[in-house]
């Protein structure tokens, strides 16, 4: 006679990772805990409409497996430890994240901005390992100042600012997914950051005035002309203003 289980079981599920890429390994670790007794033996078995599913064995209780995704999504992942000669069997679910991972890159042109000088910043989000072009929308800052709500266009954007002071400026770039009508999408594509370390410049001097010549030949500013022997004299008016940029009285 075959003698009928007792014991119960529980089976905690969990995944490794809070999300994992589709395409890549989501590993997934199990516990059956009985309700009395030594820790149950056998497998578990874990599915998914979204994921290849796979088999845990149990060591002490315990066990781990992983399965693949191929589509991004939130998907359910079941796991079930089977009736066994003394062991009741249980079942766990839990939802999985799949999403592609993302990054920013940043770039500046001038790639060496001034103080007051318009600067041009391009964006570019991409999947790290590929896949499709982000949407969404990224946000580049500095302290209270920066660019909100850059959208991309084929993971693609770009905006202008202005750095009013000299110094060392760290640029913090945020992306958020987001579909064409503002909702999230991080069912798709994961929300990434960077920064970008940057000195911004004074800006140059301007050039000292041409010295000017006095048409009428008396007073006025004169330039300073070479004598032949190292050194120099005032010429008024200048015979060639262009020349010579140190003026004279």
């Amino acid at each position: 006679m075959t003698p009928t289980p007792s014991i119960r079981t529980e089976l905690i599920l969990q995944a490794a990772a809070e999300a994992s890429a589709p395409g890549e390994d989501a590993d997934f670790n199990v516990l059956v805990s009985p309700s009395e007794g030594i820790p149950p033996t056998g497998t578990v078995t874990l599915s998914s409409e979204g994921g290849s599913g796979c088999t845990a064995s149990l060591s002490n209780g315990q066990g781990h497996c992983a399965m693949r995704f191929d589509s991004p999504g939130e998907w359910a992942v079941t796991a079930t430890y089977p009736l066994t000669a003394q062991w009741l069997g249980s079942t766990a679910t839990i939802t999985h994240l799949v999403n592609y991972p993302t990054q920013i890159t940043l770039s500046l042109t001038p790639d060496s901005p001034t103080a007051g000088q318009a600067v041009r910043v391009d964006v570019v989000v991409s999947v790290i390992g590929g896949g499709p072009a982000p949407t969404g929308d990224v946000s580049v800052t500095y302290g209270s100042e920066g660019c909100e709500d850059i959208t991309l266009v084929e993971g693609r954007g770009s905006c202008s600012l202005t750095f009013r002071s000299t110094g060392t400026v760290t640029l913090e770039a945020l992306y958020v997914p987001t579909d064409v009508i503002g909702n999230t999408t991080e069912e798709i594509f994961r929300i990434s950051r960077t920064t970008l370390d940057l000195t911004v410049r004074a800006a140059a001097a301007p050039p000292p005035p041409e010295p000017t010549q006095d048409t009428s030949g008396v007073g006025g500013t004169g330039c300073m002309v070479p004598d032949g022997q190292g050194g120099f004299y005032c010429q008024v008016p200048c015979s060639d203003p262009a020349t010579y940029f140190q003026t004279c009285p």
